[in-house]
């Protein structure tokens, strides 16, 4: 009887945890504001924050309003990290957000977080200098264009559907992996490799649902990738890559990060949509549970078609429309899939997105 009632509270108490779980609120600016107000501590505040759904609105009028509401700037900053849609950035924002006592500090955090389209031009720098921008902030706006600009060299300037019967590319040099650029002229551009060993064990959510479980939801290792979006953005509803592989026989199962090292196929990498979060990218690559061990398990994977031009070129292509998000191509046969992992990300821009 002891075991039975032992058994009935645990799974009393995993379906509590559970319930909670998919009943969590949806904090908006109000929420926040009501917290304030309600002289709620500011360290719960924040961790309210970390641990729940939100629907934040963060214009430059809205940061206004929160400020004018007394939300303190450790807030708001958290309010911004978490936030899954900040809007872009204008010379006129930072001028509005000054004028309306925003502190340099969240004025900078919001330009670092935000995609921005800034005018440095002399006519804009003498406006921003006349409405008393501080010259730090001006500063950064100066270096934004240039950062967006280094980020952008493999969008196509005419978004059109992908042509499917471009020649393979014959004149390929280096082993990698490629886009293949199709407006305004036809053009391999190459995915650089981002290596990463920043790993994690799934979070205090995940634990406490294992616990209850007896091992049976599992717990995720996820790694993770500096910055909100990838180096190399690509503009394409449908893109298209090619693989140029190494003449080197080397054996497959030797292989740990690289392309240049003897891979043999495509198969053998996968294709995995990033989650974002206030800490940039991240992809689960293996999961424990009670039940099972999955390494180079992967959430998020998206199927590809490959197609064999020679011995070393592979074409690889999709069915369908992929959403925009951020993606990587990631070796599944590593002997060490846990630290010194060589993603080949992109961030890709569409007009296509997907319900969650």
């Amino acid at each position: 009887m002891k075991r039975f009632i032992t058994h009935a509270g645990f799974t009393l108490i995993f379906s509590l945890v559970t319930m909670c779980t998919m009943a969590q609120e949806t904090l908006t600016n109000e929420s926040i504001a009501s917290l304030i107000q309600a002289k709620v501590s500011g360290s719960l505040i924040i961790n309210k924050i970390k641990s729940s759904a939100n629907a934040f609105e963060l214009s430059s009028d809205k940061l206004i309003e929160l400020k004018s509401q007394k939300i303190p700037d450790n807030i708001l900053r958290e309010m911004m990290m978490a936030c899954r849609n900040l809007p872009a950035m204008k010379n006129e924002d930072v001028i509005k957000l000054n004028s309306g006592k925003i502190s340099k500090d969240i004025i900078l955090k919001k330009i670092s977080l935000s995609s921005c389209n800034f005018n440095t031009s002399t006519d804009a720098l003498i406006a921003l200098k006349t409405a008393e921008v501080p010259e730090s902030v001006i500063k950064v706006m100066m270096t934004t264009p240039a950062a967006e600009a280094s980020t952008t060299k493999a969008v196509s300037e005419n978004h059109k559907p992908h042509p499917m019967d471009i020649k393979p590319p014959a004149n390929l040099s280096t082993p990698g992996i490629y886009y293949e650029q199709f407006s305004p002229k036809i053009d391999y551009v190459m995915i650089e490799p981002t290596t990463t060993n920043q790993t994690k064990k799934g979070g205090f959510g995940e634990a406490m649902g294992n616990h209850y479980s007896g091992g049976i939801s599992g717990i995720s290792t996820r790694v993770g990738l500096a910055g909100s979006r990838s180096s190399t953005v690509v503009e394409d509803d449908r893109p298209v890559f090619y693989f140029y592989l190494s003449m080197s026989g080397k054996d497959m199962n030797q292989v740990k990060e690289s392309t240049e090292e003897g891979v043999a196929s495509p198969k053998e990498f996968v294709l995995v949509k990033a989650t974002q979060n206030k800490n940039g990218r991240e992809i689960q690559i293996a999961r424990r549970s009670a039940f099972s061990d999955e390494q180079g398990f992967a959430k998020g994977v998206v199927m590809f078609e490959i197609k064999k031009v020679s011995d070393r070129l592979y074409k690889v292509y999709f069915n369908e429309d992929l959403p925009a998000g951020e993606y990587a191509f990631y070796y599944n046969k590593s002997s060490d899939q846990r630290s010194s992992l060589k993603l080949y990300d992109f961030s890709l821009k569409n007009n296509i997105t997907v319900n969650k």
